[in-house]
């Protein structure tokens, strides 16, 4: 076999922090993060290529934010096709509650933690997500691995089939959303452990380390694999091979790859700057060779932290403060990366306007100036179709600026958007401060469906940071039952509510005050009752009000009245 070619190298981008964790979102987006930062951040491949100016002069571009340490992964399904999902490492993984996930740069959400635990490693084979961590007990290390199906981290809204009820709050209870796990402990006194293979049946049987280290999750389309601490790349059996293949590779091995499906060449980067190739042989592991392609010289920190290849074969790695790119050294045939789905394309549209995109509707809310207007895009056919507002719209007899353009000025950015691209994707990102406003919207515009689905959001999110807000906007609103709902929350809470902390005594400070002008209002009556009641509970705090001066005469001999 002829050797390869040494890998020809250059610099595309220059980061303020070392680059961890590169991930190949699609054929043309690249995400990574930056030690000591827990964002998510992207770049172009284009711009990495140097095909549309020079990235190195712009900072970075952030695809979500994130306040625990994580590594970005991939998984597909739901309403999108795709999602990135955040995975917590090391101590963040036992702390956190909520995971990031997030289908592009426009947003971002989080799903109930699926597993907790100290995640030294992760990957996605076979649409799951693999989580592992190391346990160290006094007669042998345990390796505990978690099978986290895609479908848990996909947050209701975006998923692609309905939910049933009956499990934690946003994840259903399916036989496609439940967590396995698998415990390795030492065999015997030798150095092999017995697991239950992992997502396909059977057994498993692979080299543990007794005394440090830990394994390195990574995967093909057909095998997972991992490495050990000592240079030992095992990968798993297949449905044709019942063992698994065993690679010796370099123990300072820092950063690994993997393409092609069948006969996987991988690729690893070392903590010493070097990139090393290996082909790992028929299923026998006949004909394995490793071959060093790179060598990095002349940095001070020669680590290659991260790296990923290209479906052309190009690798894209991190070394120090540099993200550098090589040509293509393998023969080997990649697969391709899916390209972008409709209902990204449709996404990038509604936020970003563009080449398709025909109507720019802009938002000019009373408290904005003419500077601070916002636009959202779209396309007008299918606004027409799918809405009778717009079919009038379009066809006449409102302003407009200029041909394709649209000024509103009684509703909020957040909610045209969400409801302009909810008619684009059928796709509802609702947030609690502008959910009601959505609802207007909806009712204005005819569109029952969103309607519905908004009033479901609030009734399952309201609290008592936000009961107050809601109340007030449905009462402004004249949403019956909205009303009544926050009604009913905050009688039962506010029964059970000692509060201490300011921001719970300023929300129930403001219901006391909309109680003491809308006594006579339906439902409340009751309220005022438990909200004076609370305010006794609580008069000192109460007291100390700016605001305390404009309650009512009454209220006030009622708040005493109840002290007695």
């Amino acid at each position: 076999m002829s050797s390869s070619p040494p890998l020809e190298t250059s610099c595309v981008l220059s980061t303020r922090l070392p680059a961890r964790h590169l991930c190949l979102l699609d054929e043309g987006t690249l995400l990574f993060c930056l030690e000591g930062e827990t964002d998510v951040f992207f770049v172009k491949i284009s711009e990495l290529k140097g095909e549309v100016g020079d990235f190195r002069e712009h900072p970075e571009k952030t695809f979500c934010k994130v306040s625990y340490t994580g590594m970005p992964l991939v998984v597909k399904g739901g309403k999108m096709g795709r999602l990135v999902v955040v995975v917590p490492l090391e101590q963040d993984g036992e702390k956190v509650e909520n995971w990031v996930v997030a289908p592009d740069c426009f947003s971002q959400d989080s799903v109930p933690s699926p597993a907790k635990g100290r995640w030294k490693t992760a990957t996605v084979f076979k649409n799951s997500i693999h989580l592992c961590q190391r346990m160290d007990f006094v007669l042998a290390p345990v390796f505990v691995f978690v099978v986290c199906p895609a479908a848990r981290v996909i947050p209701p809204n975006w998923a692609s089939a309905p939910v049933s009820a009956g499990g934690a709050v946003g994840i259903p209870q399916r036989p496609d959303m439940v967590c396995s796990v698998h415990k390795c402990q030492q065999y015997r006194y030798n150095l092999w452990d017995r697991c239950e293979k992992i997502s396909t049946g059977g057994t498993f049987r692979f080299e543990v380390p007794l005394e440090k280290g830990a394994v390195t999750l990574s995967a093909t389309a057909s095998r997972l694999c991992w490495l050990n601490y000592r240079g030992v790349l095992y990968l798993g059996q297949t449905a044709e091979q019942a063992a698994p293949l065993k690679c010796k590779v370099p123990e300072d091995t820092t950063a690994r790859a993997i393409s092609g499906s069948s006969e996987p060449v991988i690729f690893l980067g070392t903590a010493t700057g070097g990139i090393y190739k290996v082909e790992v042989g028929n299923a026998k592991g006949e004909g394995q060779t490793v071959e060093k392609i790179f060598q990095a010289s002349g940095q001070t920190d020669q680590k290659i932290e991260s790296l990923v290849v290209m479906p052309g074969g190009d690798k894209i790695f991190s070394l120090g403060k540099e993200i550098l790119i090589g040509k293509r050294v393998s023969s080997v045939k990649l697969p391709c990366l899916e390209i972008s789905s409709v209902t990204e394309v449709m996404r990038r549209w509604v936020f970003e306007g563009g080449a398709g995109a025909d109507v720019e509707l802009i938002s000019k809310e009373e408290t904005c100036s003419e500077s601070d207007k916002r636009s959202v895009f779209g396309l007008k056919g299918l606004l027409s179709d799918r809405c009778h507002y717009f079919k009038g719209l379009f066809s006449g007899g409102f302003r407009k600026w200029a041909d394709g353009v649209y000024e509103f000025s009684d509703t909020s950015f957040e909610a045209l958007r969400c409801v302009v691209l909810y008619l684009h994707t059928d796709v509802v990102e609702l947030k609690m401060h502008f959910a009601v406003d959505v609802m207007e919207l909806a009712r204005q515009w005819e569109i029952p469906a969103l309607q519905g689905e908004a009033e479901k959001f609030i009734a399952e999110g309201i609290s008592t940071s936000n009961c107050t807000d809601v109340l007030l906007g449905a009462e402004c609103r004249t949403f019956p039952d909205l009303w009544d709902v926050c009604v009913k929350f905050a009688v039962e809470k506010i029964q059970k509510d000692c509060a201490t902390q300011e921001a719970a005594i300023k929300n129930w400070f403001t219901l006391l005050l909309e109680t003491d002008r809308e006594a006579e209002r339906r439902g409340m009556a009751d309220l005022r009752k438990h909200c004076i009641s609370w305010a006794a509970r609580n008069i000192l705090k109460v007291r100390g009000q700016p605001d305390f001066s404009r309650l009512e005469k009454d209220t006030m001999e009622a708040i005493i009245q109840a002290l007695r």
